[in-house]
């Protein structure tokens, strides 16, 4: 159900020289974006507690990326009008009508949300595999701002990964590119209608696995992977929006265990500097039965690198360990060191799974993040198990690279070896990049 937005505009002055307008939006809805010309460069203002604080003076631009829900100016002329200029005069809040070639105060309960929702989903390019990316962002002043991509397969409808950067946001700056393209056709209209709860409950009421005496408990929920307002930023909020492409199904102790901790952590150290940040998921247990075990049958136009595979543990299966697994979309061959390798005792295969409507839906069992300063160096690749049914023993035969915490995360590494806290460890993106198949490059 849409609520109508609401605003008040307060006035403060002192004897009559100092005066400021107080803009106060009571609804997330649809609000529109406000800018504001600064040396030169249009700055994005982002209300503080859904008020924004304009000096006596000063100008700014409501912008709506549709047009404005309740007619500005004329209603006969009103039609692709879709920004304003807003002026604080003598502690009065008001915008020009150049028809009327008159000032109209913005009034008390006067209604300046925007018709439609912004920023929205915009389809992107390939980013590897069945995935295809989902672009979020919106255009100002006919710039075009890609705000965060999201990596999502609509085979399986699961989010692979999701990119944002942890730069300054606030100034207006035209991200277009020949990958980014937010036009109007190219708009996705993506329909996630079930809630996190809903999935929840779905999950554990569908679950796929026996688990005797721990079959009443809960052990995973819908989560978002990425903090929403990460990916918003400066912007309006478009919580609904976003709640579906955004979301995995968590492992609980993990969550709440050493990942909010990590996310404390990664919080602090992002307002330190820029910083391109990737979250994802991989080997969802059937990605990973496939790469520890596979039977060996070369594709008919390709020759395996010299002795593709070793002697068959069982042979009646006829299944073999091999050190390279065949990638039929890239066309390769990518080689997996046996030491690092997913070990065939820790993996489940087909029990962790449930269903969703009329689709056997899987569970990922690593979530990563990627962090990458802007700068030339090389950044880190944290990997999180999200999964219980794993033995104590298992867990260091786990990590397929020993890397080394960096400096900021020196206070989780002592709780990251904790099993049941989420078990952690580092990697780097060389490492990780040829284990993971959809990874940013």
């Amino acid at each position: 159900m849409w609520i109508p937005s609401l605003c008040i505009v307060f006035v403060a002055c002192v004897h009559s020289i100092s005066c400021k307008c107080i803009y106060e939006h009571y609804s997330l809805d649809f609000p529109p974006v406000f800018t504001q010309r600064f040396e030169e460069q249009d700055i994005i203002l982002k209300p503080l507690s859904q008020k924004l604080y304009i000096s006596e003076g000063k100008s700014l631009k409501a912008y709506c990326d549709s047009n404005f829900s309740v007619p500005i100016f004329d209603e006969s002329e009103s039609e692709g009008i879709a920004s304003v200029d807003i002026k604080c005069s003598k502690g009065v809040l008001s915008y020009e009508d150049d028809d009327e070639d008159k000032s109209v105060k913005v009034e008390t309960r006067e209604k300046l949300s925007c018709y439609g929702s912004q920023p929205e989903l915009y389809a992107g390019y390939s980013c590897g595999g069945s995935a295809k990316s989902l672009l979020y962002g919106l255009t100002v002043q006919r710039k075009q701002v890609v705000l965060s991509t999201f990596c999502y397969n609509f085979n399986t409808m699961d989010v692979m990964y999701i990119s944002y950067t942890s730069s300054d946001s606030s100034v207006l700056q035209d991200t277009r590119s020949r990958n980014a393209d937010l036009s109007p056709e190219r708009k996705v209209a993506v329909n996630f209608i079930e809630s996190n709860e809903f999935r929840t409950k779905e999950l554990n009421s569908h679950f796929l696995l026996k688990l005797d005496s721990l079959e009443k408990l809960d052990l995973f929920r819908f989560d978002y992977l990425v903090p929403i307002e990460r990916l918003t930023k400066s912007y309006p909020y478009q919580l609904d929006l976003l709640e579906g492409p955004n979301s995995i199904p968590w492992w609980i102790n993990l969550k709440e265990g050493n990942w909010k901790r990590f996310e404390k952590l990664l919080a602090s150290q992002l307002i330190t500097g820029d910083y391109d940040v990737h979250t994802g998921i991989a080997y969802n247990h059937e990605i990973q039965e496939e790469i520890r075990r596979r039977e060996y049958q070369p594709p008919r136009s390709t020759s395996p690198p010299a002795n593709p595979y070793y002697e068959p543990r069982n042979a009646s299966r006829r299944t073999y360990e091999q050190p390279y697994v065949y990638d039929r979309e890239r066309q390769t061959w990518i080689k997996i060191p046996a030491k690092r390798s997913i070990p065939n005792d820790i993996a489940y295969g087909d029990d962790i799974k449930y269903m969703s409507g009329s689709i056997v839906k899987t569970i990922p069992l690593f979530v990563w993040t990627y962090v990458k300063p802007m700068s030339d160096s090389e950044g880190v690749v944290i990997i999180a198990v999200n999964s219980p049914f794993i033995e104590a023993s298992a867990y260091q035969r786990l990590e397929f690279c020993k890397g080394r915490f960096p400096d900021w995360l020196r206070d989780l590494e002592d709780s990251a070896r904790i099993p049941s806290l989420g078990y952690m460890f580092a990697c780097s993106s060389e490492q990780v990049r040829p284990l993971i198949r959809v990874f940013p490059q």
